[in-house]
C-alpha cells in the first residue's frame, strides 16, 4: 500500500494558502450559520464569537465604514467637533 501526499504548496501558514485550504476542509456558507455545535460562524467556518474575528467580518461588509459616515454626518448637522479615536473605538463597542 502507497500513501498518496497532496501537496498544499508553500505551508498551511501562508495567509495566502489558508483561505483556500479552510474552504475545502469546512465548505463555504455565504451567510451566518449554526455550526452544529451552537457557535455562529460564517463564510469558512469564522467563528463570530470570537470578538476579534467578529470585528474582522464587520470590516469586510463595511460596517464600521458606514457607521463611521452615518456619525460624522450627524456631527455635522449638529455643528459638534469631528469624532476622536477614543470616541470612535467606544461607539464601536
Amino acid at each position: 500500500m502507497s500513501i498518496n501526499y497532496n501537496p498544499l504548496g508553500h505551508s498551511y501558514l501562508d495567509a495566502n494558502e489558508f483561505p483556500a485550504l479552510m474552504q475545502a476542509f469546512e465548505g463555504y456558507i455565504n451567510s451566518a450559520y449554526d455550526d452544529g455545535i451552537h457557535i455562529a460562524s460564517i463564510c469558512i467556518g469564522v467563528n463570530l464569537t470570537n470578538s476579534t474575528y467578529l470585528a474582522r467580518v464587520l470590516a469586510e461588509f463595511n460596517v464600521f465604514t458606514v457607521s463611521d459616515a452615518a456619525e460624522a454626518s450627524r456631527r455635522a448637522q449638529m455643528h459638534l467637533p469631528a469624532e476622536t479615536t477614543a470616541e470612535r473605538n467606544i461607539r464601536s463597542m
